[in-house]
């Protein structure tokens, strides 16, 4: 059983966050734990976990990333950072490698062409995903899906939750386009298992952090909720799922470094790897 999930932590700036999240990890026994608006600039490793991120390099603003347990580690193929809003890792995976995306969209004071423009990256990143892959992208939407999925039964099940906004309609579209279904909106549970954001009066509850699976690969998420329990103080919760799929360790062969040869077709390049050689064989 592999257990993903997405975190928007506000920021990874205060001190001790990334030794919480950690604890947190470990307590929840999450294999990979998409983070958002990490608002970060450095990368970690601690006691086998390890941060993998895309950040704005300007500003301390929005920022996506992955918590990463030593299982998903050694399955790691690779990963991309695709903007400071879209980031994607690959794992090794039984049958099928996995490739999944967080994701922080735009808020409601963002504009249309950011909107339009975090919708074009994250297109590009699953067009350059391998057909086969199984794919998850899990993130804060800031898009509100209530429990009314009339017309978008193939994308949400029936148990939204609060209020819809405008930015539903948008992302409800691409799950569409995409064959993507909400798992969140798959299973009937408690109130408290369902929203993700509660606003500071405690007042306003909805449903904006989601995770999202490619439909043929639906059936094998078991489970999808909020975990209130955290011990993290925020406004967003932590939202898990339960996936049936197993995790495998890279082959040796993978861990070593391709030679890229192609490159020997530069004149350049080609002089200093002889140069190099000659040094090498000189001193032998």
């Amino acid at each position: 059983m592999l257990t993903v999930g997405t975190w928007n932590v506000r920021t990874m700036w205060a001190p001790n966050k990334l030794e919480l999240l950690k604890n947190e990890m470990e307590r929840y026994r999450f294999d990979i734990l998409g983070l958002a608006e990490m608002q970060w600039t450095a990368s970690e490793e601690m006691h086998g976990c390890k941060v993998i991120w895309s950040v704005n390099e300007q500003k301390h603003e929005a920022g996506v990333g992955f918590l990463l347990s030593k299982r998903a580690r050694e399955a790691l193929l690779g990963y991309k950072p695709v903007s400071d809003t879209v980031i994607v890792a690959r794992f090794q995976a039984r049958s099928f490698n996995m490739s999944v995306v967080q994701v922080y969209a735009p808020t409601s004071d963002g504009t249309d062409e950011q909107v339009e423009q975090f919708y074009a990256d994250l297109k590009t990143t699953l067009d350059d995903i391998p057909k086969k892959d199984i794919v998850i992208i899990a993130g804060d939407w800031n898009a509100k899906v209530e429990s009314d999925n009339n017309g978008w039964e193939k994308v949400t099940g029936k148990f939204g939750y609060g209020d819809k906004n405008d930015r539903k309609k948008r992302l409800l579209e691409f799950a569409l386009k995409h064959d993507m279904i909400i798992c969140n909106t798959k299973f009937q549970q408690k109130d408290c298992r369902k929203w993700t954001w509660r606003s500071n009066d405690g007042k306003t509850r909805n449903m904006i952090d989601m995770i999202l699976i490619r439909k043929k690969w639906a059936t094998s998420v078991q489970q999808c909720r909020t975990v209130q329990g955290a011990d993290i103080y925020l406004d967003h919760s932590l939202v898990m799922a339960n996936i049936k799929i197993k995790l495998k360790k890279k082959h040796k062969a993978q861990l070593r470094k391709r030679k890229d040869i192609a490159s020997l077709s530069d004149a350049g390049i080609s002089n200093a790897y002889r140069i190099a050689l000659e040094r090498h064989f000189g001193q032998a």
